[in-house]
């Protein structure tokens, strides 16, 4: 087992000077992989994974996942040292090899520090696809086809809160701000979902390539008890009936009496697509609790991107908020990740923001391939005949103009589907199973029952040598080291 914790912890530091070209994990994110790559590393950030900004001294985090609940997953337990004031990248690695266009896995990734009694576990899925695409955010589930989550999930809308979660004292009226983005020409409905008290209404906002971002400044009141209260806001793209058109954002209200400390960070956009590469701003806000000090900002990008400034040190007193701006062209490619590391004397934090190019191409281009591979010859021809069409309007149009030839040829695809599928209109789809050879595995029945034989028969040990010896008594069975993994 040691042998084993100190490969883990090896391949963990080696990896992570390549981290460059990993994707940053969140919970409920979702991407896609080609699949000529065959091996994917993403990472996690501790220890802000974990729900927490800093550690004080020395803690150990389990990072561990499984085939059941992860059948592509390469990296099943890894256990990191988490040090003051520095932040880890350690990556989760996912095998795919031979699997083809269309195929997809979930992933489920526990972390845990028994040392600092806290623990979470991050979830989402994977799409095996030549067009790159990556959407966070999303709510999975494992009757949930991901490649079908990526196609719905064009980030023409971006809804971003400076804090996610504000802190407020029992009946406190605060305001909130939400960030709308969007590159394309909409008019854009907003409502929100809360028990709470607020005046947000139902406002309607347009956003244009000239004018992306808008926002919205409402008051919310406080539960006159402690705890957290969520809200959610949502936005719908008027005349657009796609699901891409449709998007929301949680809020949380975090009612105490006790103050809060630290810092808090947000990127805005989160995620945002592109008809055609552009100079675009990202905002990052930061929110400080405690004395004024120097907070410094760095950017970087997973590609050729060039960011300005790549660097920018900011001072912020107590319970100031702070926006600092950054100029990105976006060159080529179709997919970028910018990485913004937030550090002061004491901590750093990390956030990250993804930029797309012609998403809605790429996902409608996507859903065909998926929806040709059954296709009958004239249903071939025909789809083939309606992906041209598209085509040729797609780069006609004017970004948000376009919506309403995506939605006729995705109706055009969902018919196709609904044709190939016998007339019946399947959403649900059953993930993947782990390779067991296909069919029903006797394992399943077979290895449980093994574990309860040999438990009866080490209790039955147990019981004889409790009897023959009185130097047996203070052991117990089953604990060992393995048992800190929760």
């Amino acid at each position: 087992m040691k042998g084993f914790l100190i490969a883990s912890i090896t391949f963990l530091l080696i990896v992570s000077f390549a981290a460059h070209f990993a994707n940053a994990l969140e919970s409920g994110t979702v991407f896609s992989v080609g699949p000529d790559t065959g091996y994917k590393c993403v990472y996690v950030n501790l220890p802000q994974d974990l729900g927490i900004g800093a550690v004080n001294q020395k803690s150990e985090t389990i990072i561990e996942s499984n085939k059941v609940n992860s059948p592509w997953v390469d990296t099943t337990y890894s256990k990191v040292v988490i040090e003051p004031g520095v932040q880890n990248k350690n990556p989760v690695c996912f095998y795919y090899s031979g699997r083809e266009e269309g195929e997809f896995s979930f992933y489920s990734i526990k972390l845990s520090s028994l040392g600092l009694g806290v623990k979470n576990t991050i979830s989402g899925g994977l799409c095996i696809s030549n067009y790159a695409d990556v959407d966070t955010g999303v709510d999975t589930e494992n009757t949930t086809d991901v490649c079908k989550l990526l196609n719905d999930n064009a980030d023409i809308i971006d809804l971003s809160f400076a804090e996610d979660t504000t802190q407020a004292k029992p009946g406190e009226v605060v305001s909130k701000t939400l960030y709308i983005t969007s590159y394309a020409n909409l008019r854009i409905r907003l409502s929100i979902e809360s028990d709470m008290q607020n005046d947000f209404g139902e406002p309607v906002v347009t956003t244009s390539p000239s004018k992306p971002m808008v926002s919205r400044t409402f008051k919310i009141k406080a539960p006159d008890h402690e705890g957290d209260f969520g809200f959610t806001v949502k936005a719908q793209v008027e005349g657009c009936n796609i699901n891409a058109c449709t998007k929301q954002k949680q809020g949380i209200i975090s009612v105490s009496q006790t103050a809060k400390e630290g810092f808090s960070v947000s990127v805005i956009p989160r995620n945002i697509n592109l008809k055609s590469p552009e100079e675009m701003l990202f905002r990052i806000v930061i929110t400080n609790k405690e004395d004024t000090k120097d907070f410094t900002i760095e950017a970087t990008s997973d590609l050729s991107l060039a960011i300005e400034p790549e660097t920018k040190t900011v001072s912020i007193e107590k319970d100031e908020e702070k926006t600092t701006l950054f100029k990105v062209t976006p060159g080529s490619e179709k997919l970028y990740r910018l990485d913004f590391k937030i550090s002061t004397p004491d901590e750093e934090s990390t956030t990250s923001a993804y930029v797309t190019i012609g998403e809605l191409l790429s996902d409608a281009l996507r859903y065909a391939e998926e929806v040709e591979k059954d296709a009958s010859p004239s249903l071939l021809e025909e789809i083939t005949k309606a992906k041209e069409n598209y085509e040729v309007k797609y780069n006609q149009t004017s970004y948000g103009d376009d919506l309403k030839d995506y939605e006729e040829f995705q109706k055009t695809l969902d018919d196709a589907q609904m044709e190939i599928d016998g007339g019946e209109n399947n959403t649900t789809v059953t993930p993947p199973k782990p390779d067991n050879g296909g069919g029903f595995n006797i394992m399943f029945i077979a290895i449980p029952l093994v574990i309860v034989a040999a438990v009866v028969l080490i209790f039955i040990a147990f019981k004889k040598a409790k009897s023959g010896s009185s130097d047996a008594g203070g052991y117990q069975a089953g604990y060992g080291p393995r048992d800190e993994r929760y």
